[in-house]
């Protein structure tokens, strides 16, 4: 999980390789990210499944401190 100026996964994303971006903000976002994980979980280190966890427990964070910024997405 990274920040809009600090993500080092972005540096890795060809120019012409479609992307796709979950915000804290989306009212899915959560649900997509542990639907993710669900499936990737035989294919990933420990490292890993707990860099997923604390990006879900911040996006978790992020809302509980902005619920009026919390929306569906457009």
């Amino acid at each position: 999980m990274g920040y809009k100026n600090n993500d080092r996964c972005l540096d890795k994303v060809d120019e012409d390789e479609p992307i796709f971006v979950l915000r804290a903000q989306d009212r899915l976002a959560i649900n997509t990210i542990e639907w993710w994980l669900r499936g990737a979980l035989d294919h990933l280190d420990d490292e890993r499944f707990t860099e997923v966890r604390e990006c879900i427990a911040r996006f978790e964070q992020w809302q509980e401190a902005h619920p009026s910024r919390v929306k569906w997405p457009d």
